[in-house]
């Protein structure tokens, strides 16, 4: 298909190195955030306050097909969690999926089972840190970053 498409558009560099072997009239068209319906803002006091009490809101926003990567996190917030980091994992987009996520230790979980493209910003403006874990296959290669750049456009003044 790729190979007699008269125009090939990807959106990660890996699937265009895939693509443009097979078709020269491949274009890579990166993925982008419109920046303007995102804020950031001077939290240097909270974020001390937090850091102080080593406390964080830790974010993800995905869909319940992409829940199973959360299963990546459960040892690493546990061992924080043991070192005496207060922690919230806030998922967004599990669609009422309660069974497929994992079992967190010592997390709180808040879980936001839908949201729209409009409520992204303010999802993101609750959260000290954004994750995306992904295992390390060719399907998760060829995904485009999406959501880091969105964690990205959510920046908060302040440090962790």
């Amino acid at each position: 298909m790729i190979a007699n498409a008269s125009k090939i558009i990807v959106g990660s560099h890996y699937n265009y190195d895939y693509a443009s072997k097979l078709n020269s009239q491949c274009r890579l068209i990166p993925s982008s955030v419109p920046l303007e319906n995102y804020f950031c803002t001077d939290s240097s006091e909270v974020m001390a306050t937090r850091t102080q009490k080593r406390q964080y809101t830790i974010g993800w926003i995905g869909s319940s097909a992409t829940l199973k990567y959360l299963a990546i996190l459960v040892e690493p917030l546990k061992s924080l969690a043991e070192e005496g980091y207060s922690l919230e994992l806030l998922i967004a987009g599990t669609w009422n999926y309660r069974n497929l996520i994992p079992i967190f230790e010592l997390i709180k979980i808040t879980e936001i089972p839908y949201y729209t493209g409009k409520e992204i910003p303010n999802i993101v403006n609750r959260i000290d840190l954004g994750v995306l874990p992904l295992f390390d296959t060719d399907w998760e290669k060829g995904k485009s970053g999406i959501k880091a750049l969105i964690y990205m456009a959510g920046c908060k003044t302040g440090s962790l």
